[in-house]
């Protein structure tokens, strides 16, 4: 913006400032919890935030819900103040069971990003104790290759993926 006031003796007083007009997107990518499912109660999610023009001022997040308030993650530098951010959300105590955490940037022109999400369970219950159904305890078998099966275990969230004979 140029501005150019005149008195009445026809002096001109230049006047010069220059400004950017940013309507454009802030962008979240998120490193996803790991071990998933874990027993880390209060996980930790890290990341990256981008300003396409400007910096990057605020990195927020809110585990299973997107509604009221949000709580601030920490610069891995220890401020928010570049075009591109690394940085680290850590929740609160969280209850056995899935969760998802949303994260949000806010730029320097209070452009909003997108909400970045990580889906993650929770599970800090040891696996339910399980017995072998047949053959049966004390039993023999002339087969080199006995079937084996076990009676149903009821925990949702142990994450057996296999049993091992040893």
């Amino acid at each position: 913006i140029r501005s150019l006031p005149a008195n009445p003796w026809s002096n001109v007083n230049d006047s010069t400032d220059t400004f950017t007009i940013d309507t454009t997107g802030v962008s979240v990518s998120l490193t996803a919890i790991s071990p998933d499912p874990g027993t880390d109660t209060t996980p930790t999610i890290s990341g990256s935030a981008t300003a396409t023009v400007g910096t990057i001022s605020n990195v927020q997040f809110q585990v299973d819900s997107t509604t009221g308030s949000w709580t601030s993650c920490t610069a891995s530098d220890g401020s928010f103040n570049a075009a591109t951010e690394t940085f680290s959300c850590t929740t609160s105590a969280l209850s056995d069971g899935s969760h998802t955490i949303y994260v949000r940037a806010v730029d320097n022109a209070s452009n909003n990003s997108s909400n970045a999400s990580d889906g993650f369970t929770v599970d800090t219950t040891n696996p339910a104790s399980f017995d072998l159904d047949s053959p049966g305890n004390e039993s023999y078998t002339n087969s080199e290759r006995p079937s084996f099966k076990w009676k149903a275990t009821s925990d949702a969230t142990a994450g057996l993926s296999k049993y091992v004979l040893e």
